[in-house]
């Protein structure tokens, strides 16, 4: 992407503003993730959690 930008003109700066761009697109898109996903943790007290029946014993599975 940056390569495009650059040989069209826009000069070596750009590739630090799409650097910046793209940091705040995974910002965007993580904090919801992290908002549902606590959401349904308190909805649900099992969330996230794995039964082994073959020793009837529970495991905790980490779901972040």
């Amino acid at each position: 992407m940056e390569g495009l930008l650059i040989d069209a003109g826009f000069g070596l700066e750009v590739t630090a503003w799409v650097g910046a761009a793209f940091a705040v697109a995974a910002l965007g898109s993580t904090l919801p993730d992290r908002f549902l996903t606590r959401r349904h943790e308190a909805a649900d007290p099992g969330y996230g959690r794995t039964v082994v029946s073959s020793r009837s014993e529970e495991v905790t599975a980490a779901h972040r």
